[in-house]
């Protein structure tokens, strides 16, 4: 078994930046895009993206039927691909 031997302060000082990072992240609003911008990142036609909504994060801003959408862009790209295998 090895062994070796570490500062504590240094352990101490590493943990907290650990912990700051970890904080930074979680605190970060995932960034929002529209349908024209989610159509165009994805490659594909704003009518279609709107048929597949369903199958990827978005929200809707409103409560009426014009409500608009906006796509979570960080995983938007990984779940298009994911429809695309059903």
């Amino acid at each position: 078994m090895l062994k070796f031997e570490c500062d504590p302060h240094f352990i101490k000082l590493l943990a907290k930046e650990v912990v700051k990072e970890i904080r930074r992240t979680e605190q970060e609003e995932p960034e929002m895009i529209s349908c024209k911008a989610a159509a165009a990142y994805l490659g594909i036609s704003e009518d279609y993206l709107r048929k597949i909504k369903d199958r990827l994060p978005y929200v809707k801003q409103g409560n009426n039927s014009q409500g608009r959408l906006l796509f979570v862009k960080k995983g938007l790209m990984e779940a298009y691909l994911n429809t695309e295998n059903e």
